[in-house]
């Protein structure tokens, strides 16, 4: 047979059979993607006969091959290398090596934020303050606007960019402005404007210079003067895999980062629960992640007695222990996060402010007009009652406020549900449930006659006289024990 006729065989050979063969003999891709692999499908009469279980097992095989990942890098590296085109639709290329995850404008998308996100940040910061805690909330800027020199003009994806920075800087300025809250987007700032770059070029997270800035305002949080204490400084360079070169499939190619070390663990050690920090995957690769060669990260070396939680534990309800326990607490969510920070902080606002009191309100219809039960809500055998609230000291008020709503009397055992039905603008964020209560946490400013709640419950339900928890910077009465059951 001529040569050039065994050429079709032999690239069928190399394109499916030899994958095929070292699958068959053990061989398996490793995860490249960041989502689970596609599961293979069940196997019987009526799936058969469907187009999409083929479908589904199709993408199952060849995500397993175990030469998909050099198929992907080789697909990168042309796409990026000779036409200089991005392979994956979240990553922009920039200029001098810079990549961008466009998902960093989605605060100004299609959905923008159902509440105000410096709102929803103040009143964290402030209820952390008023449960008497030491507090520290940053909403640190993503790279788009850190290290903007690099961004392509008119880049696809990017459309928002403006939007999206300055919804970002009116974050950051109401953190720098209430107690609790801060930022270290100026002192990356001020770094990259010194030529220091402060983030890695091929990742969406801080090189060493950054994370040593992040880490050293967390430690000072938690205990005055610690990372001095510890001699926190960088550490030996190292090569990193940049998760946007992941993205775009070039899989072997690293960056030199640096490590951040302490020379000293805290001293005297932090007892077993006084102090929290929450985070997303910034804190995980600056205390968490397992650094090179599987060392041991920051938190176990010198943070002993330190709780780390993520964002999601906060909100599956894993970190409530910690968090009310602790004396000292960080939360740190990345800017373009800010989209969903009402998910998250809803649960530690509510969780704290059962354990808070404060002057006695009372209850109005739903149009704001005296009722005779105002002390109370009873709901009734519709299982609803659509209300809203009085609080001492006026309608609006130039802090914001909780509002908790005592769960006095639940016959069986039933949820109660609130759910807010404002007459102009966004809702109010933050709404938490905890300990026998409903929490309403009402903005700087905002009417109260502009926020009817509905309450859904079984017939039976009785809520006591609203308790208002002024977030004015001062730690706030404890309730009662009965008040919180």
């Amino acid at each position: 047979m001529p040569a050039r006729k065994l050429l079709p065989i032999a690239w069928l050979v190399a394109l499916l059979v030899a994958p095929a063969a070292i699958w068959a003999g053990g061989g398996r891709q490793a995860l490249l993607d960041n989502r689970p692999k596609t599961a293979f499908p069940a196997k019987n009469i009526k799936s058969l006969r469907h187009d999409a279980t083929y479908r589904q097992f199709d993408a199952a095989f060849f995500e397993r091959l175990p030469v998909r990942a050099r198929a992907l890098s080789i697909h990168g590296k042309i796409a990026v290398d000779l036409f200089h085109d991005s392979s994956a639709p979240d990553v922009v290329l920039g200029h001098h090596g810079y990549r961008y995850f466009t998902p960093g404008t989605r605060t100004c998308g299609d959905s923008p934020p159902a509440h105000d996100p410096a709102d929803a940040a103040q009143i964290l910061a402030l209820t952390l303050v008023a449960a008497g805690k030491r507090a520290l909330v940053l909403e640190p800027a993503d790279k788009l606007f850190i290290h903007p020199q690099d961004v392509p003009a008119g880049a696809d994806g990017l459309e928002r960019l403006a939007c999206a920075r300055a919804l970002q800087a009116q974050v950051e300025q109401r953190l720098l402005a209430t107690k609790g809250g801060g930022s270290i987007d100026e002192a990356l700032r001020t770094l990259e404007a010194g030529g220091t770059p402060t983030y890695l070029k091929t990742d969406t997270h801080w090189n060493g210079t950054g994370r040593l800035i992040y880490i050293r305002r967390v430690l000072d949080a938690l205990r005055p003067g610690l990372s001095g204490q510890m001699g926190v400084g960088l550490g030996p360079q190292y090569d990193r895999q940049g998760d946007l070169n992941s993205m775009l499939g070039l899989i072997s190619t690293t960056e030199r980062d640096r490590l951040v070390v302490a020379r000293r663990p805290a001293s005297p050690p932090f007892a077993p629960g006084e102090a929290l920090v929450v985070g997303d995957s910034q804190t995980e690769r600056s205390f968490t992640d397992p650094l090179p060669g599987n060392a041991p990260p920051l938190a176990q070396t010198a943070l002993k007695g330190v709780t780390f939680c993520s964002i999601p534990h906060v909100i599956d309800m894993t970190c409530d222990q910690a968090i009310l326990r602790a004396r000292s607490m960080v939360v740190e969510s990345v800017g373009r996060n800010l989209i969903d920070f009402d998910t998250m902080c809803g649960r530690p606002v509510g969780l704290l402010a059962a354990r808070l009191t404060g002057p006695r309100g009372s209850y109005r219809s739903a149009d704001d007009r005296p009722r005779p039960d105002a002390e109370q809500v009873r709901i009734g055998e519709a299982g609803t009652d659509t209300v809203t609230l009085r609080a001492p000291g006026g309608d609006a008020a130039p802090y914001p406020r909780l509002i908790r709503l005592p769960i006095v009397r639940n016959p069986k055992g039933g949820g109660v549900a609130m759910t807010q039905q404002p007459r102009t603008g966004l809702a109010a964020p933050c709404q938490g449930a905890a300990g026998g209560s409903m929490v309403l946490a009402v903005p700087a400013h905002r009417k109260l006659s502009d926020l009817p709640i509905v309450l859904q419950a079984t017939a039976g339900v009785v809520l006591g006289a609203p308790r208002t928890i002024a977030l004015d910077g001062s730690p706030a009465p404890r309730a009662a024990t009965r008040e919180h059951r």
